[in-house]
């Protein structure tokens, strides 16, 4: 446990990344906001550090014919010239992942020159993200959220548990087919196999939204939860998602709530609430993050499979070694 003596040192603190439970309906730029607020008046509240004197020196008078050393407080230091120790552009924070409004979860942040360069790294290689992601059958709108503009309407009775888990699974077959498309690879061939024996395998091209697993979690129609993990998504590619699986069962839906619970690393134990939002809450989640932060870090250096180019796919299967394993 640190202890923090004044506001200089906890300012020094606030470096690194720490992790938030983000409410819904709040825009990342009134979070932000909060997060600069917060920080900035709960360090003016510290004391602050201790004032240097001024040493002076008087020449002889009729009282004394040797010079005099003394100390006198500088008042260039003094609070009221001063004006408050710090402002709310002081703090520079990064936010990542942050998603529409509607989004609420996990949401990481960065603080301070280390963290924000960190948040910058870990965002170059998205990280795997868990969502819940609750539905309602029966409309459609505009911009696939309940709140949107109505445009249809439809039944859902045909709809059971067991259809729509048939559903989720052949979605999630047919995103697992678009990584080895991303590879050139023929998914029945020997090469296919060493690919996923490796471990997780992470799409070639970043703008490619790939799904690894779905899974119905909570069905009372017309509501039901779907938790979704996957890798380069968007809040567009999510909420247009359940629409889509929803017209494979002959009906609509719209997303009434959509919930991020884990972020790479990340989980839903490191997030703070919004009472936490303190300096003193911030350092703490900070040193408690670190790991999960040098977790992620190490994923930069993770080995990573790239396509040697080839004329024919009969070509490349007469050749061992397809893929070589580099560094980016």
């Amino acid at each position: 446990m640190v202890i923090i003596e004044n506001s200089s040192m906890a300012f020094k603190l606030l470096n690194g990344v720490f992790c938030i439970y983000k409410p819904s309906d709040l825009h990342h730029r009134i979070l932000r906001w909060a997060l600069r607020t917060n920080l900035c008046r709960d360090l003016n509240e510290l004391p602050r550090a201790s004032a240097q004197s001024l040493v002076k020196i008087e020449p002889p008078d009729e009282n004394s014919s040797e010079y005099r050393v003394t100390t006198v407080p500088d008042i260039r230091d003094h609070p009221l010239l001063l004006g408050p120790a710090f402002e709310k552009t002081d703090f520079n924070i990064r936010i990542a992942h942050f998603g529409v409004t509607e989004m609420a979860g996990v949401t990481v942040c960065g603080v301070g020159a280390r963290g924000v360069g960190a948040l910058r790294s870990m965002s170059h290689r998205n990280p795997v993200c868990t969502y819940h992601i609750q539905g309602k059958f029966g409309l459609r709108t505009t911009n696939y959220l309940q709140t949107g503009r109505v445009l249809e309407r439809t039944t859902f009775s045909h709809v059971t548990r067991g259809r729509l888990e048939r559903f989720l699974t052949f979605y999630q077959g047919q995103f697992q087919r678009h990584i080895q498309s991303s590879y050139g690879v023929d998914p029945r061939s020997q090469t296919a196999y060493e690919l996923r024996a490796r471990g997780l395998v992470r799409p070639r091209d970043d703008s490619l939204q790939l799904i690894y697993r779905l899974k119905l979690v909570d069905f009372q129609p017309p509501y039901f939860t779907v938790e979704v993990h996957c890798i380069n998504e968007t809040d567009t590619f999510l909420m247009k998602m359940i629409n889509d699986i929803a017209e494979d069962c002959k009906c609509s839906a719209v997303v009434t709530r959509l919930r991020r619970i884990r972020c790479g690393n990340f989980t839903l134990e490191h997030a703070l609430v919004r009472s936490d939002w303190t300096a003193a809450g911030i350092i703490t989640n900070i040193q408690e993050c670190a790991v999960a932060a040098d977790r992620e870090m190490a994923l930069l250096d993770e080995p990573f499979l790239q396509r040697i180019p080839a004329e024919t796919l009969e070509e490349r299967e007469r050749i061992p070694n397809v893929l070589r394993l580099v560094r980016e």
